[in-house]
C-alpha cells in the first residue's frame, strides 16, 4: 500500500527542486526551502572536542508555544517539508517530545539529532512513538575510552550505545520503518575505531552508520586556516586512503554504512587537498561539485533565540517574533546576485 503522506511529501519536494532550479537558473527568486533545521537549544550536556557550543553562555530561548507556531507555519507555509531538529543536546528543550509528536502530526518529514546522554530507556520510547521518520545518534568511538575522550564525559559511551539499543528495540515494537543512525566524525583520534563503529551497527541491527570528515570547530571564529594547528585534523593522507578504502569494502560486504563510495573517495580528497573541497564538507555534498552555493534556494536554519538564516557563515535575515516566516524569507540577502565571501563561486 502506498503511504499517502510519503507521496504527498515527495509531490512537494520536487516540485520545491524544479522551483529552486529555475530560480538558480534564472537569478530570480521563486525558491522555498526543501532542508529547514530547527536549532532548539545551543546548551549541551557533552563537552567535545570538535564542537564548543557547549561553552555558550545562556542566551535567550524560544518558549514551546513558539516552536508550535513555527511548526504550523512552516506546514502552511512548505507543505510536508524535511526538517532537521537538533542542538545543542534538543532533548533538554523543555516539551521537546511533544514538539516532535507535533510536527509528525502536522505530516512533517522529521529527523531528529541526538547525542544520546539522556535518552534513557523511557525516553527513546516516547521518542520511537512520536513517529519521527528519522534518529540520529552521535558516536564517534567503538570502545568506551575514545567515545568518552571526544564526547568529554566518563560514561558517555554507555548511554550512547544504550540509546541506540533502546530505540531499536522499540523500532521494532512501534515504528518499524524509523532509521535509527550512528553518527560519526571523522577525525585524528578515531581514525582506527571508524571500522569498529560499523561493525557494532551491524552487530546491534542499527540502520546504518553516517561518517562525516571533521570541519572547524563549531562554535569558534571562522578561520580558513583552521586545520593547520588543529590536533584534530588528519594529516596523514595515505592512513586516511587505508581506512576509506577499508571502509568501501565493508560496504560492498554488507555493512550498514550510508555514505555512498562516491561520497567516501571524497573524503580522501579533503583530507589531501582541503582548500579545494571546504565548501562541500561544509554543504555535506560529498561528490557533487557544483559551480556555486545553492543553500540560499534550498536551506533555512531556525536559531534557539528565533533567528533565521540561510547558512550559519551569514547574518541573520530576521526573527521569527517579527512577521511571517515566508515573507521574511522572501525579504533575505540576495547572496546568488554576488559572489559569496565566504566561498569562491565561478
Amino acid at each position: 500500500m502506498v503511504n499517502s503522506r510519503a507521496l504527498v511529501r515527495r509531490i512537494n519536494y520536487y516540485s520545491a527542486r524544479c522551483a529552486q532550479e529555475f530560480s538558480f537558473l534564472t537569478g530570480l527568486d521563486f525558491s522555498m526551502p526543501t532542508f529547514v533545521m530547527l536549532i532548539m537549544t545551543h546548551r549541551c550536556n557533552a563537552r567535545c572536542k570538535h564542537c564548543h557550543i557547549w561553552k555558550n553562555k545562556a542566551s535567550e530561548e524560544l518558549t514551546s508555544k513558539d516552536w508550535f507556531r513555527i511548526l504550523d507555519e512552516l506546514q502552511g507555509w512548505l507543505g510536508p517539508v524535511f526538517i532537521s531538529i537538533t542542538g545543542g543536546e534538543p532533548l533538554l528543550k523543555e516539551n521537546m517530545i511533544l514538539i516532535l509528536r507535533h510536527a509528525v502530526e502536522l505530516g512533517l518529514e522529521v529527523e531528529f539529532l541526538s547525542n544520546g546522554y539522556i535518552m534513557d530507556d523511557a525516553t527513546a520510547l516516547d521518542v520511537v512513538k512520536t513517529g519521527v521518520q528519522g534518529v540520529q545518534i552521535s558516536f564517534d568511538g567503538s570502545t568506551p575510552d575514545m567515545h568518552n575522550f571526544i564526547r568529554g564525559r566518563d560514561d558517555f559511551f554507555e548511554r550512547t550505545t544504550s540509546a541506540l539499543q533502546s530505540l531499536t528495540k522499540y523500532r521494532n515494537e512501534f515504528n518499524q520503518n524509523l532509521k535509527i543512525v550512528a553518527k560519526a566524525t571523522i577525525m585524528s583520534h578515531n581514525l582506527d575505531e571508524l571500522a569498529g563503529i560499523a561493525k557494532w551497527a551491524k552487530d546491534n541491527n542499527i540502520t546504518g552508520v553516517k561518517y562525516q570528515a571533521i570541519e572547524q570547530i563549531y562554535g569558534q571564529e571562522r578561520d580558513p586556516d583552521w586545520y593547520k594547528n588543529c590536533d584534530l585534523w588528519i594529516n596523514d593522507a595515505n592512513k586516511v586512503m587505508e581506512v576509506i578504502d577499508e571502509l568501501v569494502s565493508m560496504k560492498y560486504n554488507g555493512y550498514p554504512i550510508l555514505n555512498t563510495v562516491e561520497n567516501l573517495e571524497f573524503v580522501k580528497g579533503y583530507f589531501a587537498e582541503p582548500e579545494l573541497y571546504t565548501r562541500e564538507i561544509h554543504s555535506h555534498t560529498y561528490g557533487n561539485q557544483k559551480n556555486r552555493c545553492k543553500t540560499w534556494a534550498n536551506t533555512l536554519m531556525i536559531y534557539p533565540n528565533g533567528d533565521l538564516r540561510m547558512c550559519y557563515q551569514m547574518s541573520p535575515f530576521g526573527n521569527v517574533k517579527n512577521g511571517y516566516i515566508g515573507t521574511l524569507w522572501g525579504k533575505r540577502t540576495r547572496c546568488w546576485k554576488r559572489p559569496c565571501k565566504y566561498f569562491e563561486q565561478v
